[in-house]
């Protein structure tokens, strides 16, 4: 696993090397280290995606300072991220690879085929198992540490989420898609501005 050093990795990393070392200990983790930090400029291809995503979808509307408006950002742009992702996980899993006879890696098939069976491309299945009581666990002392996994994918409060669809319901606001998104944003930052003052 790779990630950028930020501070919401540490969990992460401890646990490659804990669930490595339980599960596979003759595995050299100086020639293949279960985690390894880079330099978030070196993910080139999400930071490339943020410069894209500010200039085909970025609007000025929106105002940092402002709770409401960070509420309503979380309320709409979160399940649009999730859904989009989503998607795009079907999609590139299921999608075949261009073929490239000079790679070492399989190419010209389809990745979920190759993971499923890697055998009938010319490969082997290196996963390792994992014991599913260790991973338990694990996430047991995650939560013990840190509160429940709820707790921190939530990022819309209960009551905002209850005010947000009320109001929406009342100014009969179509589902957020990326088309209206902003549309609906500012239509419910006004209302709900106006109910606040």
């Amino acid at each position: 696993m790779t990630t950028d050093c930020g501070s919401e990795t540490v969990w992460m990393f401890g646990f490659q090397i804990a669930l490595r070392e339980g599960a596979a200990p003759q595995i050299d983790s100086e020639v293949f280290p279960a985690h390894k930090y880079i330099k978030s400029v070196h993910n080139t291809v999400i930071e490339a995606f943020w410069r894209w995503l500010l200039e085909k979808l970025g609007y000025n509307i929106f105002n940092p300072i402002n709770p409401i408006h960070i509420h309503i950002f979380y309320w709409i742009f979160f399940p649009l991220v999730q859904a989009e992702l989503n998607e795009f996980q079907l999609y590139w899993n299921a999608h075949r690879i261009r073929l490239q006879p000079g790679k070492q890696m399989p190419s010209g098939h389809v990745p979920n085929h190759v993971f499923s069976d890697p055998a009938s491309h010319g490969g082997e299945d290196l996963g390792i198992k994992v014991n599913p009581e260790v991973v338990q666990a694990l996430c047991q002392h995650l939560e013990e540490e840190e509160g429940s996994r709820t707790k921190h994918l939530f990022f819309v409060l209960e009551e905002f989420t209850e005010a947000a669809s009320t109001v929406s319901e009342e100014l009969n606001l179509p589902s957020p898609s990326w088309e209206n998104s902003w549309d609906i944003f500012a239509k419910i930052a006004t209302h709900l501005g106006e109910l606040v003052e």
